[in-house]
């Protein structure tokens, strides 16, 4: 009884960790410049598993996972191949790829994106080349001063505190062993990004994707995939459910 008793509590303490390492991330500019302040950023398809960011025109962002255990900004934006986020090239370009990046994120306490412990400093620019040519029309991401024409920016997160907002959970193991738990996600947090035309290569704000598979433009199927609070949710239930199992035995 006592051995078992502790293998719940140790199971419940992993569940804890979890969550509290686990945070829903939502990236807006802030700038000085007027045409890109406030405003999202989303994955655009550039290659084979790779996606760059550019600037949308409301201030909906595209769903990310910051983990704090790795420093690690992820996505499911390609479904199974986990995809994560981080610069690239002579241009420092941001981009999602299923490579893993060496880049160590985090967030300071006014929710400012760190890149290695520091504020980068960003800059938003046009016509930097890229296979489809997005950025002759939209700004893409970059650590580097591309051209004359790049506007200056900082990324912040707009999801809860500056952990990224969390989805919280709770779980009750009574004394007759029964387990309940309970999970929600912030509210805060939108199904989709809004900032792409899906049927275009302008980001133009004005439709919400609806498609279930990756459109040709690139844009990204975020109903074919669960937000980040929500795979966090579906974690906390497969830890409880198995708490459950245990306590079918033991109790």
């Amino acid at each position: 009884m006592i051995s078992a008793s502790i293998l719940v509590f140790s199971l419940l303490n992993l569940l804890r960790v979890t969550q509290a390492a686990q945070s829903a991330v939502k990236l807006v500019v802030e700038s000085e410049s007027s045409e890109i302040d406030t405003y999202g950023i989303g994955s655009r398809h550039e290659g084979a598993g790779i996606s760059y960011f550019f600037i949308g025109t409301t201030s909906d962002s595209e769903d990310l996972t910051y983990d704090d255990s790795t420093q690690k900004l992820t996505s499911d934006r390609f479904g199974q191949y986990p995809s994560w986020v981080g610069f690239t090239g002579e241009i420092q370009l941001l981009q999602l790829a299923v490579m893993e990046t060496e880049d160590l994120y985090g967030f300071d306490s006014d929710n400012y994106l760190l890149l290695n412990g520091a504020i980068p400093g960003l800059w938003a620019c046009k016509n930097i080349n890229d296979p489809y040519r997005y950025s002759e029309s939209s700004y893409a991401i970059l650590k580097t001063k591309a051209n004359d024409d790049c506007l200056s920016l900082k990324l912040k997160n707009s999801v809860g505190g500056s952990s990224g907002g969390s989805s919280s959970s709770s779980v009750t193991v009574s004394s007759s062993g029964s387990i309940t738990s309970s999970v929600s996600k912030p509210s805060s947090v939108s199904e989709s990004f809004s900032g792409y035309n899906s049927t275009s290569s302008e980001l133009s704000g004005t439709k919400s994707l609806s498609s279930s598979k990756t459109s040709e433009t690139g844009a990204p199927s975020v109903t074919q995939q669960e937000n980040a609070a929500g795979a966090l949710a579906f974690q906390s239930i497969g830890l409880t459910s198995l708490l459950s199992f245990i306590a079918m035995f033991f109790f």
